[in-house]
């Protein structure tokens, strides 16, 4: 416990982290968005979003729908539609694949300068089922900029 704090000290860039995973058998329901509350305290900085998604190898799409709402100090929201890419073009895997699983990041926004205040941001799968398929966890990283 100790090894896995200090680890987590030492990243002076993250101001948030959470990841989701233990979905029942590894499916993703689409009534279950993903909710991630966090503070920004300095607005003289610029900042990095990324979504974190990890699934088991050999997933059997080349990309997911999702939606990503961004809620804002002053209630203002945005909302963006996105394709996940989880293979290239010929078919192998863009994440970062060790034995059975895959881990997989993207960058919703880079470089940003956010009014201090309170965010939230909602996940949602956009999968056109009731749940999506092997999925092992979804989270998302708030980093400053440049670091």
């Amino acid at each position: 416990m100790m090894v896995f704090l200090l680890f987590i000290s030492c990243d002076k860039n993250n101001i948030y982290s959470k990841f989701d995973k233990g979905f029942e058998e590894n499916r993703w329901s689409k009534a279950d968005v993903k909710t991630y509350d966090f503070t920004i305290e300095d607005e003289t900085k610029s900042y990095d979003l990324i979504l974190e998604f990890s699934h088991i190898a050999g997933f059997q799409f080349d990309s997911i729908p999702l939606v990503i709402e961004i809620k804002n100090p002053d209630n203002s929201k945005t909302i963006r539609s996105i394709a996940l890419q989880i293979t290239d073009a010929q078919g192998k895997d863009l994440g970062d694949c060790g034995g059975d699983y895959c881990d997989l990041s993207e960058i919703i926004f880079q470089d940003k300068k956010l009014a201090a205040g309170s965010y939230q941001v909602t996940v949602a799968n956009d999968f056109n089922n009731a749940y999506l398929p092997n999925v092992l966890g979804v989270g998302i990283k708030v980093n400053i900029s440049g670091k």
